[in-house]
């Protein structure tokens, strides 16, 4: 988990302390994730189940904040979507018909809001196996081909990513993002010149 990722944890675990003060931390995270696992371990589906779980009883009567919490990996997956078609836009001059031919030759859909965020199972010689959900799936071919044709324009992700006007989170732009160090000791308001 991200820094933010595990505030929230914390915060939302000590709201329901407050509900229920008696609650178990390791019961319901079972409950969540259908075998125990540590917070440190857990994925953003395994902190989207958990987060739903204590929110069941931190806010049980907020049905709202519950939905929105287990929605959250296909909105994670939506905004990936809609980041590989910005970046897409720098090499490919119709990326809607692009896109949409990818959707109707490999998944059989007119639109990603027709994609499932569910995994599909798969019958192999030594049982069902879980495959990758068919949301996911595009995704992974979005980006798979997006990095073809970045590596066409020569472009780094960084160039990529800043070109298209999409976030990015390379060593340099986290780099640039951090505070900058002051040079005056706490509480020193005297001027150093």
């Amino acid at each position: 988990m991200t820094p933010p990722q595990t505030l929230l944890y914390w915060r939302e675990w000590a709201a329901v302390r407050r509900a229920k003060p008696d609650a178990d931390r390791d019961h319901l995270t079972i409950t969540a994730l259908g075998s125990r696992k540590s917070s440190k371990a857990f994925n953003n589906s395994d902190l989207d189940r958990v987060l739903a779980v204590f929110r069941s009883i931190s806010q049980p009567g907020n049905l709202n904040s519950q939905m929105r919490q287990i929605a959250q990996p296909r909105e994670r997956l939506l905004y990936t979507i809609a980041e590989h078609s910005k970046c897409l836009r720098l090499y490919v001059e119709d990326v809607e018909g692009y896109t949409g031919l990818i959707l109707s030759e490999r998944f059989g859909v007119r639109s990603v809001d027709d994609l499932s965020d569910h995994p599909d199972m798969r019958r192999t010689p030594s049982g069902m196996v879980e495959q990758n959900s068919p949301l996911l799936r595009y995704c992974m071919t979005l980006n798979a081909r997006l990095q073809v044709w970045r590596k066409k324009a020569a472009h780094t992700l960084h160039q990529m990513r800043t070109l298209a006007d999409v976030s990015c989170d390379c060593a340099v732009c986290r780099r640039a993002s951090d505070p900058v160090p002051s040079l005056q000791p706490a509480g020193d308001d005297s001027d150093p010149y």
